[in-house]
Order: structure tokens, then sequence, then C-alpha cells
């Protein structure tokens, strides 16, 4: 697959891929780099929307600032040849993981080699650069530490970012990456990096890895999560691990930063919001550089912040003089160039990169005045060394950025300012603490923010000087570097004002800042000091002089006395030529006066003071010369370091380009032997070749054909981390087209489409359960430990199947009497739907609980390790726990929950609650579980509640308790004037079977009052709110008979959704559900299903949701699972608790609370029982009442919930035993527990881990606080495949 570089790469070509490669050396520098370093943009014309570019000497070449043209992947057709190879890297990396450790040295390195893995990097499909990435890793997992230090000799990595910078950057490439860095696997997926755990140390190994990430993440710049992630690693790898810091300034960070800010600022594609979060990472990570830098011992560590604002400021000037078509100019030049484009458009690009130099110098000068540490140290970084720098060192070090800061005020702003500056200044901006992107952000703008955030921190910093121990003086820490500067800071400030009066800018201008600089405070005192200490005071005092006889004359009255003011202090402080009796009125009437002689006074002071200010400017042009100097030897010190980095590269790529070129030849060759004895063992093989792609063309193998089939997406009821059900998966679309839009139907009909080997299949279409029953051989081994099947129903949210359930000491076994169609089987092909046999092992077990089914306590809930449940409903509860105690008989090895002493269970999850270390929806969903609430039941979903009651306003406030429900009071009673009428109801039934002296025969449960005569959460109202999420949809076409309901009671805008539940409807007072909180798909007509038209004209699509949430589903699940997680809901969720599962669910606090329902929802002796009616007619009534009104949980409290005690959720790593073990190790778990007092304490273990290699040691304890309880502990091999579970 080509060679790396492709063939014998030339130096200029390589350059872009060089780490550490930040800038490059001038054409006149160097006769090694005199070809390639021009501005060449030719490959990434576009790049930039409306730009165009000249390709003059330059010492950045556009490679380097904006990166180079990537290859789209959509427009790289995948062929046969393709497949094939991604099929063949998947295989690799699974021996590379599976291979046995005696033969690792005979395959990794002689068989296996990195060289061809960088080969196979160059190509233009995603997935198969993902794929080399992947292998690498495996690679290095099993090659050990000799084979990782020559990958590294041989700048493996720099070479592999050189083959993957030229392509767009995925999401599971950049993971990998991160995986190989980390030494672990790593999803860069949002809601993984919440449990991002960087090591403390890296090996240079893993420091060289960086390489790759650092390069292509400027190429993820269209994808802004992806970016942002990748961002997110980087900033922690520099903030914690140690050296990685310096490994990364020297290594390409600062190149990096340029493009970031150059790419996104003026990138078309991306909206304001993403492009303010990736500016906003670049940023946090100067930030970073900078605490590095000034807190660092070393002196040359702080000299890399120079070269941060050099790499910036040589960006932008690079992007003005593209934007500006003119000549380009050397740096020494810089000045000529800058005058000669004023009044330009400034590009987004340029006048960012502007922006976060002015923040840089800002944040750095704050640090030394705002930020102090102990006895006046910077707060270091947690990766540095304790060591601070000495006094001396910080005192220069501070000195040098208020140096940097003036010269960059001084010579790289527009020139001349003008009344647009004016306007800016008169605002008095200052350079905020964030960077946002902002299209009315201008030039002007930008400057003057930075030029006043200067004057007034010489101002902050000058000002305790000036008052000489007085009242407000600072401590001695954060005056410490401004009382030994003082002289310097002086000047600096004389430099910074006399060039801001300077006569080149307007009258306007220069009238406006100093009236702003006359409204600070003690600014007359606080400029005698300048005018009488400064070594520049004679060329301030005569410039000053020189604006004051200029303005005089040219503003309003008002500045008289200001100028007046500031003419005395001139005076005051000694100018020459002017005695200190000669008045300003004076001085002006000398011109306007017949005397000659005084006309001639007044001429020779005006050129005096003209002649004098000119040295100020030709000192001024001096200091611009000099400091363009300085930037221009900060860059070529830069180049030579990287230099020798260039050239080596290049060598290696030579090197491994022919190396690679002479192995293919000897494989072509060998290939070549083999096809010339193919023909001989044709004939021995073809039956083989048939079996081979019999077995390689289903849906999920290497080779699957597409079978036409139109699919949809359809949520999976696999349960992750706190039972929450996220993915999404492909499957054939079921529905009629006529549910759909018409721009979503298409002709194909799927039930006529031919799928891959239906014909394996078709012998068992026709057998119903007896004819399974007979082929269910026993493994070897395997006793089953009852001879006779217990007849059970498999419950799933669209089906009820009948059948036969039996245990074996290796497996469970449900026989459907009919094709199951349970989401809960995976559908791996098109005819699952006629399956009848579900089997599952033991070890898969992990929990095991009794639930209730129809109102009967008759049912078993199992939970797998794979995420799945089973929910079994059995004749009587006898049979239920029989079965229950025949699969705990037989121990599962990853049990860690068998369904008993559900009491203590609820206490320890309820004091965990208390004390803060869970969450409310952690909680909520614990006693869902606990109260026998279950996914496979419609019936009995999970219900949360309605936390909000503010729908309608444009910004959520949570700090406000009206914007919240009320939590104890049931939804139906949130608005007080119901309450009457609900109480009105409640006495009519009381008095209605007081009235008829018995009870209805029969029907006994009929005669008992209630409040409301309908349900918060039923089979109805889980339809109504996921109606737009497959396979939901189809169970709401079923439950509405063939059709989608009336518009006008389609769950479409949720304001009316609390408006009718909270207040206005009599019989909707349905909660919510889980999904609101974490799921916003749900909320999204994606798969555009034809919900109809309100009587109003409103076409009913994707839930309209509240002004708050801005439009945005994703947005708004936030917000709502953050007001969830909010101190007042915190405070009160427990008042809801006693409402659904606790002491008011029942009885006469239910009563009191307003909070009964419907006695057909309740269980026992408050509810109904099926089983006693005898009449046939009457109990199918009561078994369709039960099916329709819902069902009440069970009551886990019966004394009032106690409020939460802490609000703050601890970040403890819980996880469980067995599922963890089953899931790293791939063989049956160390850790094993025998008897049932251990089942209850599995389940609150916290897990410490400890990773070596490929080993992984857990180490956990039950954590009690006054009790001492047993340590577990086992030690196991990680396959690396499995290692991003770890997430």
């Amino acid at each position: 697959q080509g060679d790396v570089g492709h063939t014998s790469p030339r130096l200029d070509e390589v350059q872009g891929g060089v780490v550490g490669a930040e800038v490059e050396l001038e054409g006149s520098s160097s006769a090694v780099f005199s070809d390639g370093l021009f501005f060449n943009v030719d490959p990434v014309k576009g790049r930039l929307p409306g730009t165009s570019y000249m390709e003059d000497d330059s010492l950045f070449t556009w490679s380097d600032i904006t990166g180079q043209i990537l290859t789209q992947d959509c427009d790289v057709e995948e062929d046969i040849p393709t497949s094939i190879e991604i099929g063949l890297l998947g295989l690799l990396r699974k021996l590379l993981t599976l291979l046995p450790d005696s033969l690792v040295s005979r395959v990794v390195g002689p068989i296996v080699h990195h060289e061809a893995l960088l080969a196979i990097a160059n190509s233009p499909n995603s997935v198969v650069r993902t794929g080399v990435v992947m292998v690498l890793c495996a690679y290095f997992a099993r090659g050990g530490d000799a084979l990782k230090a020559r990958f590294v000799q041989s700048k493996g990595f720099n070479m592999l970012s050189t083959q993957l910078k030229q392509f767009h950057v995925s999401l599971e490439l950049m993971s990998a990456i991160c995986s190989i860095v980390l030494g672990m696997q790593l999803s860069l997926k949002s809601e993984q990096l919440d449990f991002l755990h960087v090591p403390n140390t890296l090996s240079a190994f893993n420091m060289n890895a960086s390489i790759p990430l650092l390069e292509c993440v400027v190429n993820t710049v269209n994808q802004p999560s992806l970016c942002h992630a990748s961002l997110c690693v980087i900033r922690e790898l520099f903030e914690k691990c140690a050296g990685m810091h310096l490994f990364m300034l020297t290594n390409g960070l600062l190149k990096t930063l340029c493009q970031l800010i150059a790419i996104t600022a003026d990138h078309s594609s991306l909206s304001r919001d993403e492009k303010d979060l990736l500016l906003s990472d670049c940023l946090h990570l100067c930030k970073l550089i900078i605490i590095f830098t000034i807190s660092s011992e070393q002196e040359e560590h702080f000299k890399m912040l120079e070269s941060l604002l050099v790499c910036l400021s040589h960006c932008q000037q690079e992007l003005l003089r593209a934007n500006n078509s003119s000549p380009s100019h050397h740096l020494h030049h810089y000045q000529l160039h800058r005058r000669h484009s004023n009044h330009r458009t400034l590009p987004s690009s340029a006048l960012y990169l502007q922006l976060f130099q002015h923040h840089i110098l800002a944040r750095t000068l704050r640090y030394f005045n705002e930020d102090l540490g102990v006895e006046g140290y910077i707060p270091s970084l947690p990766s540095m060394s304790s060591g601070f720098p000495t006094h001396t060192d910080m005192n220069s070090r501070f000195l040098s950025a208020c140096v940097s800061a003036v010269d960059l005020a001084l010579h790289c702003c527009e020139t001349p300012f003008t009344a647009e500056h004016a306007q800016w200044l008169a605002k008095q901006p200052t350079v905020p603490s964030v960077v946002t992107y902002q299209k009315s952000t201008t030039r002007a703008a930008s400057e003057m923010a930075f030029v006043w955030f200067l004057v007034q921190y010489f101002h902050l910093v000058l000002l305790p000087l000036v008052r000489k121990g007085g009242s407000g003086v600072a401590s001695l820490d954060k005056q410490r570097y401004s009382i030994t500067s003082r002289s310097q800071l002086n000047d600096l400030f004389c430099r910074l004002f006399g060039y801001l009066v300077s006569p080149v800018h307007s009258s306007e201008f220069r009238c406006v800042f100093l009236r702003e600089v006359w409204s600070l405070e003690e600014a007359p005192a606080l400029m005698s000091f300048i005018l009488s200490s400064s070594t520049l005071k004679k060329l301030l005092s005569y410039r000053l002089v020189l604006v004051i006889m200029s303005l005089i004359n040219q503003t309003e009255p008002s500045m008289y006395t200001l100028l007046n003011s500031l003419y005395d202090l001139v005076l005051q402080a000694g100018a020459p030529r002017l005695r200190p009796s000669t008045k300003l009125s004076s001085l002006l009437t000398y011109n306007d006066d017949d005397d000659p002689r005084r006309k001639q006074k007044y001429k020779t002071i005006v050129d005096e003071l003209k002649t004098v200010d000119q040295r100020w400017m030709e000192r001024h042009e001096y200091d611009g010369r000099a400091f363009a100097q300085k930037q221009k030897s900060v860059y070529t010190r830069l180049v030579e370091r990287v230099s020798n980095r260039l050239l080596a590269l290049d060598t290696s790529i030579k090197v491994t380009s022919q190396r690679v070129m002479e192995n293919q030849y000897q494989l072509r060759k060998s290939f070549l032997d083999q096809v010339s004895m193919a023909g001989l063992q044709e004939r021995d093989t073809l039956h083989q070749w048939r079996r081979l792609i019999i077995n390689s063309t289903h849906p999920r193998a290497l080779w699957s054909a597409d079978d036409g089939r139109v699919t949809w997406w359809q949520l999976d009821p696999t349960e992750g981390p706190g039972r929450v059900r996220r993915r999404m998966m492909r499957v054939p679309r079921t529905i009629s087209e006529r549910h759909l839009l018409p721009e979503a139907q298409r002709s194909v009909d799927n039930s006529s489409v031919p799928t891959p080997l239906a014909f394996i299949f078709e012998s068992i279409f026709h057998h119903g359960s007896d004819s399974l029953l007979s082929k269910v051989v026993p493994q070897e081994g395997e006793i089953f430990l009852s001879q006779v099947p217990v007849r059970c129903s498999n419950i799933s949210p669209d089906n009820c199947c009948k059948g036969n359930f039996i245990i074996s000491n290796k497996c469970c076994y449900f026989l459907g009497d009919e094709p199951l169609g349970d989401p809960n089987m995976t559908k791996v092909f098109p005819c699952d739907e006629q399956v009848m046999l579900a089997s599952w092992e033991l070890v898969d077990i992990v929990e095991v609980h009794r639930r209730r089914y129809m109102l009967k306590d008759n049912a078993l809930e199992i939970f797998l390790i794979n995420g799945k449940t089973m929910l079994l409903a059995f004749e009587t509860t006898k049979e239920r726990n029989d079965v229950h105690l025949s699969i705990l008989s037989v121990e599962p090895p990853n049990l860690i929950d068998s369904g008993g002493a559900d009491s203590e269970k609820l206490k320890q999850v309820t004091t965990s609650w208390q004390l803060g270390e869970i969450t409310n929806f952690e909680y909520l969903m614990e006693l869902n579980k606990l109260a026998g609430r279950t996914f496979n039941d419609l019936m009995q979903y999970p219900v949360f509640p309605f936390i909000l009651a503010d729908y309608t306003s444009d910004t959520l406030d949570l700090s406000n308790p009206r914007t919240f429900r009320r939590f104890d009071r049931p939804i139906a009673i949130q608005d007080e004037t119901k309450i009457q009428k609900y109480l009105n109801t409640y006495n009519f039934l009381q008095k209605e079977a007081r009235r008829s002296g018995s009870q209805t025969p029969g029907l006994p449960h009929l005669a008992k009052p209630y409040h409301y005569g309908s349900h918060y959460s039923n089979s109805g109202i889980v339809l109504h709110f996921l109606v737009r999420v497959p396979p939901f949809t189809e169970m709401f076409l079923v439950f509405q008979g063939k059709s989608f309901d009336i518009a006008d009671r389609t769950f479409r805008n949720l304001a009316t959704t609390w408006w009718l539940s909270s207040s206005e409807s009599a019989t909707d007072v349905k909660e919510l559900l889980p999904e609101f909180f974490y799921f916003h798909e749900f909320l999204v007509n994606s798969e555009r299903f034809a919900l109809g038209e309100c009587q109003t004209g409103e076409v009913v699509d994707s839930v309209v949701l509240p002004p708050w949430a801005k439009g945005d589903p994703r947005l708004f699940i936030l917000m709502h699972r953050q007001a969830l997680e909010s101190d007042y809901v915190s405070q009160n969720l427990h008042e809801w608790i006693d409402l659904v599962f606790g002491y008011k669910q029942t009885g006469r606090a239910a009563a009191q609370a307003i909070n009964v329902f419907h006695s057909s929802t309740y269980y026992g002796s408050d509810g109904i029982d099926i089983d006693s009616v005898t009449d046939p007619t009457q109990q199918a009534a009561m078994r369709t009442m039960v099916k329709s009104y819902g069902q009440m949980p069970l009551q886990l409290f019966r004394e009032p919930h106690l409020p939460r005690r802490k609000n703050t959720v601890l970040s403890n790593f819980r996880m469980r035993i067995g599922s963890v073990l089953k899931r790293f190790s791939g063989s049956a778990p160390v850790i094993k527990f025998s008897n049932s007092q251990s089942h209850r304490h599995v389940q609150t273990l916290r897990v410490k881990l400890a990773i070596s290699g490929s080993e992984c040691e857990f180490i956990g304890g039950r954590g009690g606080r006054k009790e001492r309880s047993k340590v577990y502990s086992a030690k196991l091999k990680l396959l690396p495949e499995k290692m991003a579970l770890l997430g």
C-alpha cells in the first residue's frame, strides 16, 4: 500500500510533517532550506473563504499556519481490495492480541513490522488508517520495551504523523492515538471524558506518541466535538503529566495553537458556539503555557512564552500580507509594511491571532499582580517540580513581560488612531478573560482594549509608589516586582503615554485618551510622579507641551481645565525653556501679539519643542526596528533548534521507504510462486472456497452484501451504566409507507427482498416448541436440574410469548410456543423474528430480582452481563420462587445481586444519596429498580417526576423556587384551584359507597373512592412520549389501531404537556420518563413520521421545546438534567418520593395528600385480586383494566423519607466486580462469592485499579465507616480490545 512519504521525498515535502517545526528558516539563511520556504498557498486556496495569497519569501510556510489540503473520505470509493484490507487489519489486531507469549518474538518484528504498517497508513480510507493505528496499539502492547525504543529511534511517530495529517481524522482514529499516548484504551466520546485519568508520569515512548496527536488535532476542526475532546486530552497531559509540558512545547504545540486559531476563526462551517468552544480550548492551553513558563526555574523555559508570541505575530502578519495582496516584506521591514496596510479589512484569523497575543500578555501581567501564591510565588502546574525561580528571576520576567506588552502596543497596532479608536476608548474596554467569536469584533476594538488595559495596569502598579505608604498600599508580595523595577516601569509608562498622545493620532482620539486618563484615581499625582522620576521626562515634557498647544484651539472648552492642569504639572516638573511662571494663556498669546520679539520667541519655543519631539519619533522608530529584529532573532533560534530534526526525519523516511519497497518485492515474488502452484490444488480448494463465501456474506461479516432493504434507527434495549439506554442501531424498517412523510417514502418493500442465508433457517420456520425441545442437546458435562420444563411467559414491551423454561448447571433455556419477537433478542439475521429459542449461560447472569406482573407477585427479571434483561412471568408465586432458588443453587460465578435483602440495599442506597455520594438521577433509577419498575413491561416503566414548572421563559433560573414544581403535591394539583375539584370527586365516591350499603358484588374494588381515575404511568403514556423512536412507533401504531393518534393529542409541545398534566386536564396526570434526562432522540422526528396536522393548521413534527432550550434537544436534556441535580430539587425530592414510593402511596396518608388513584392500579389489599374473580368475562375486563390503567410501584418506605443532607456528589468509582472481570479478561472471573451474605455486600464495593502492562489488579472493600469488612482483590490479564471498557 504505497511507501512512506510517497517515493524518496524531498526535504521540502516533509517539512509540514516534521514534529516541532513551528517555524522554518528564511530563504537566505541556509542553503539547505532555500527551495521550500516560500509562502506556498496553492494547496490550500479556499481554506479561508474569500482570500488570496502570495508565494513570496516568508519565514512561515502556509502549511505550517493552516495545515495542508485534506482529502475528503467521502470522495474515496471503497473498492473490494480496500474492504479486504480493512478486514485483514482487524484480523491482524486480534492475532497480535491473542498470540501466545512463546510466539511473540517470532511474529512481532520478523513477520509483522511497523515499517509496513506506516506505509499502509498512507491510505485515503479513514477506516484503514484507524485500523493501522489500532494494530500498532496491539503491536506495541506485545512487542516489549526494546521494540518501542527502536520505533522511537527510527522516528516512527514522526513518520506516522506525516502520513495521517494528509487526511481528515475520525473519532476512532484520534481515540486510538490517545490510547497509545496514555497506555490504555480511551474513547473521545464526550460522555467518557469525565472519567479521563491521566497518569502523573509517562515513559519516553508514550511521550513521543503525542506527536501524531499534536499534528492531527488540526484536522479535526471540522468536527468540533472531536477537536474539543482532543484538546482536552492535550490539556490534561500538559497540566498533569510530568515532563509533558516541555516535550509538547518543543514538539509542535506552538505550531498547533497557531493553526487552530487561524483555521477556527475563518472556518465557514462552524457555528458561533463551536468557534467559542475551540477558541476557549486554545486560550486554556495558552494559560497553562503561561503558568509553566513563568513558574519554571529555568530561564530557557520562560523564553518559550516569547516564542509563542512570535509565532502568533508571524502568522498574523502573513495573513495580513495575503489579505492586502501587497508585495511581501521581510520582518525587518515590518514597520513600513504596517504603515502601508492601514484601514484595510482584517481577516478573522489574523484578528484572533492578534487577540490571543493580547490575552497572553494580559494574563501574564495579571499573574504577577493578582495570582501570587505563598511567599509571592506564582502557583505552578501539578506536573512541575516543587522548585521556584528566584525573586531576581521573577523580577526579570515581570519586566520582560511589561516590555513585550508595551512593544506590542507601540509597534503592532494600526496607526494613526482615528475617531473609531476614540469611540472604543471612550467605552473603557478591557481584555476579557475568555475569547468568544464575534463577527462585529474589529481591530480597533481589540487594540483599544489592550492599550487601555496597559494604561490601567501601569496605573495599578505605580499608584502605590506614588502614595509612599499611604492608605490603600497593596501588600509587599503583590508590589515586590513593581518596587524593584520602578525606574524601568516609569520609562515604559512614559513610552506608552507619549506614543498615545503623539501628533500622528487624530485630535479626537488624543482628547478622549487624556480625558479617560485624567479620570483615573489620583491621575495628577501619578503624572507628576512620572514627569519627575522618569529618564524620559524631558522628551515627554516637550511632547506634552506641544500636544497641549495643538489641542487647546481644536477642542471644546471642557478640555481647557484638563489641559491647563497638565501644563501646570509639566512646569512643576521643570520643563526646559519654560519658566514656572509662564502661564499657558500667556504662551498662546505670543503668536497673536504684534510684537515681533514675542512672535520670534514663540516660534523659537515651538521649533525647539518640535526638534525634541523629532528625537522622540526617531527613538520610537529605533525601538520598532529593535523590536522587529528581536522577533526575527527569536524566530531564527527556533528554526536552528529544529533543522537537525528535519534532516534526521528526511533520512529516516528514505531508509524506511527503501526497506518497505524491498519487502513488497519479496512478497510479490512469493505470491506469484504460490499462484503457479494453485492449479494443482484447484479442485481440492473449490469446495472450501464455497464454504468460506457462505460464512463471509452475512450482514455482520467482513464482506456482507447490501440486500437493498430500507433501514431506520431503532433504540437498542441494552442497558448501560445506571440502566440508561442510549444506543441506536440500524434495523430494517417495518412500518407502512403511509405513515411516513413523502420525502421519507421509498418504493422498496422489505418483505419482498431476499435476505442472505435465509434458506439456512427455512427448515425450522414451521417447527413449534415441541420440536425445539428435542433439539436441546446437553453440552459436555451439562446436567439439567429438572426433566420437566416450567411453563412461563417471556415479557417484552411488544409481546408476551408463552413457552417452557429449563435450567441446567451451565445454561438457561426459554423455548417459545411462538416466535419470540423480543427486542432483547439481537437481530443478527432478518429472520430472527421467527426464532423461538433463547438461551444464556449462567456465567452471564449478574442479577436476579423478583418482580410483579399484572399485579401478581409471580415474575422474575434476569440481568445479563451484556446489558440485556429478561422478564419471565410464571403461573404462580411458588413456581417463580422455585426457579429463583434453582438459579441461586448453581451459584452463577458473576452473580452480584441475588434479589434478597432488599431492605438492606434500600438502606444503603438511601444513605448514599443523603450523604451526597450518588446523584438524584442515580437514586431515582435505583428506587425504580428496587420498586420493580422495568423496561420490559410498559405498564411498569420507570417513572420520573416533572421537575420544572417554567416552560415559557427565555432563561431558566434554577435559583428561583417558582421555576420548579411543588414536590409535596401530585402532578394534577400543582394549581391550588384544582385541589377542591379532586376532593369533591373523592368525597362523592366515598358517599356513594356508603349509600349503597355494600360494595359492588363481584367487583369490590370499583366501590373504593379515588381522586384520579387514571395513573401517572402506563403503556399509553410511555408510547405517547416515545412515539418518534422505533420500536415504540410500531407499538404505538398497534396501540392506536394501526394509525397515529389525533394530531392535537400527540406529544408535540412540552409547555402544553405540563399545562395539561399540572392543571388543565382532569384525566391527564402523567409524570415523566427517565429518557427526559439523558436521551434527546425521542424529541426529534428523525425518521420523518407523518404525525398529522392540528386543527389550527400546525404540522406535528419534532417536539416544540421551551424557549430556554433554544430549539436544541441536546441543550434541553442537558438543562433538564441540570435542573434535576439542582439544590432545590435535592432539598425537596424526598417529598415526591413519599408520594410515589413512600408512605403517602396508600392509606390515610395518601388520602390526606390527595394522592389516591383508581384501585385497579394497586397491589394487594388496596387493589384488586384477579384470581379471586371466577366469572371469565369479569376477569377479562379486570385484566384489560390492569393493562390500561397502569400499576403502582412497590411501596419502599413506610415512614417519611429523610431529606438530603449533602448536595455534593462524591465521584466514587463503583463497578460490578464479576461483570468487570468478565468483560476485561474474556474468561471466567477470578473472584467468587459462595454465600448470600457476600452477595449483599458486593453491590457497594469501592474498587481501586492498578494497571501494569497488560495486568490489572482490582482491590475492593465495602468502604463502611464504622464496621471493618473483608477486602477482596484479584489479578487478571487484560485484553487490549476490551480496555475501552475502562472508560
